[in-house]
């Protein structure tokens, strides 16, 4: 069987997980501190590749400017599926900054 994705599904997963994150914080917004706003970033051309292929170069991102831009498709006509390149960063943002504290 060929490896797929089940968009309907995956949309319920993430939804999950980000109830998972309010609930269990108690809180429904995450502060990004100065220091996190920037990473790296493979270039979207170099993302998926042969695992022996050669190393990719690095980019720079922007967690505020991936915001803004996810902003802009509460309009109907923004709305691109390019646009994910912009959720993804933030939900690893979130997976680092949401992990429960070692004791």
């Amino acid at each position: 069987m060929d490896n797929v994705i089940d968009l309907n599904e995956l949309k319920v997963l993430i939804g999950n997980l980000l109830d998972h994150i309010i609930e269990s914080s108690g809180q429904n917004i995450v502060s990004i501190s100065q220091s996190k706003i920037y990473y790296w970033e493979v270039p979207l051309e170099q993302q998926f590749v042969d695992a022996d292929a050669k190393p990719p170069s690095l980019d720079v991102g922007s967690l505020v400017d991936d915001i803004e831009l996810l902003k802009t498709t509460k309009d109907a006509d923004a709305r691109t599926a390019l646009s994910l390149i912009h959720a993804a960063p933030l939900l690893r943002f979130l997976a680092c900054v949401t992990q429960p504290k070692s004791k």
